[in-house]
């Protein structure tokens, strides 16, 4: 910041009143000519800065109007009637992080509790529950250069999920309910289904998240007969925002067909899991867990796209962290690791 002396109401530059035409025609022949070029740039400056002015306020109401259409588009979609008559993809302009912050990321963080701002900042990557997050601490993030990505569900149904819970999906696109966490998988084969996904996605760009963490892409492991729909959704959501970082988690049976719509994949549960029926933590069967790194492995050489690594353990067990952290970082994954329900960021002590 560059010092500058206090000047008092005495101090105060008082403006010179122009010269008299008098005046002027009693200047020396030079100078007077000087002074009527030095008028003339003057002026010509006046109207450079009116026409800078101008351009910049035409280009102010432009933004204006993008945003404006943008959100109307987006809040004015159609919630009632035909379930299959859902909105078409908002057409968004709105600026993303680029993917080369992304791919360029040392860590990551996925967190869906709330609050910790702060402790989210210290990361290249958060993925959040998106209603757990208000507007304000997205900017803080986006100050601060972290890359974020809004959870988004794309193959079941929660009832308790805010963005969904308006009547907006009916019951003949459910399916069987997930036992362990009480949701839904959902008959993706809907069109409606497709389409609604898309919006939600687009209202998460506007809030300001650089991207989507798709998660419950392995239920066309469940549901064979909706793979191809399970593309048709990841393909609609790179169509309809380009610039957007996309991260799928599992749902290696399609991977070779999304490899080319998405930035990263997600291997959840690489090295250490939780047993739902026993309570624990541990480490997966190696066997599974090693040709799953060669899969893993040769994805990122080919195609350069980015890895991560999301293991499991106890919050009093730093080995478990440790064992999982050292696998995956050398393979050349990113790697973290949390308790099962992710509402908590822990520091693992070796």
């Amino acid at each position: 910041m560059n010092e500058q002396h206090p000047m008092t109401m005495n101090d105060t530059a008082q403006p010179k009143a122009p010269l008299s035409s008098e005046q002027v025609d009693g200047l020396q022949p030079d100078i007077r000519e000087a002074f009527a070029g030095l008028q003339h740039d003057i002026e010509t400056l006046k109207k450079q800065r009116q026409a800078s002015r101008l351009a910049a306020a035409i280009l102010a109401v432009i933004a204006l109007l993008l945003l404006a259409a943008n959100i109307f588009m987006v809040t004015s979609q159609p919630r009632n009637g035909d379930a299959n008559a859902t909105p078409s993809p908002v057409n968004l302009t709105l600026p993303v992080i680029p993917s080369e912050r992304f791919t360029q990321a040392k860590d990551y963080v996925v967190y869906y509790g709330t609050g910790r701002v702060g402790d989210l900042a210290l990361y290249d990557i958060a993925i959040i529950q998106p209603n757990t997050l208000p507007d304000t601490d997205l900017r803080l993030l986006a100050n601060s250069g972290t890359v974020t990505l809004a959870y988004l569900s794309i193959g079941e149904f929660d009832p308790d999920q805010e963005a969904f819970n308006n009547g907006s999906v009916p019951q003949n696109w459910l399916l069987d309910e997930n036992p362990i966490w009480g949701s839904f998988y959902v008959d993706v084969t809907q069109e409606g289904w497709r389409r609604l996904i898309v919006e939600q996605a687009g209202i998460y760009l506007v809030r300001g998240f650089n991207g989507f963490f798709l998660d419950t892409v392995d239920t066309i492991d469940l549901y064979p007969n909706a793979r191809e729909s399970m593309i048709e959704i990841i393909r609609a959501l790179r169509d309809a925002y380009p610039n957007a970082v996309i991260v799928q988690n599992r749902g290696f049976s399609i991977i070779d067909d999304t490899v080319p719509l998405i930035d990263g994949v997600m291997a959840e549960s690489l090295s250490t899991s939780y047993d739902f029926n026993t309570d624990t933590y541990g480490e997966v069967e190696t066997g599974s867990s090693d040709a799953l790194i060669e899969q893993l492995r040769a994805l990122k050489e080919e195609h350069g796209i980015v890895i991560l690594a999301l293991d499991y353990a106890s919050p009093d067990d730093a080995a478990l962290a440790t064992y999982a952290r050292q696998r995956a970082e050398a393979n050349g994954f990113l790697s973290f690791a949390s308790e099962i329900t992710l509402q908590s960021i822990l520091d693992f002590e070796p």
